[in-house]
């Protein structure tokens, strides 16, 4: 779901990706 949703559309899920780091940093942390 991952790899098609990327492929799909790289640069949106790169936008999503960071907002999610800098709205929540610790939980990015915590995911990798």
């Amino acid at each position: 779901m991952s790899q098609f949703f990327f492929n799909q559309r790289p640069h949106l899920v790169s936008d999503v990706i960071d907002g999610t780091i800098i709205t929540s940093p610790w939980n990015n942390l915590a995911r990798l």
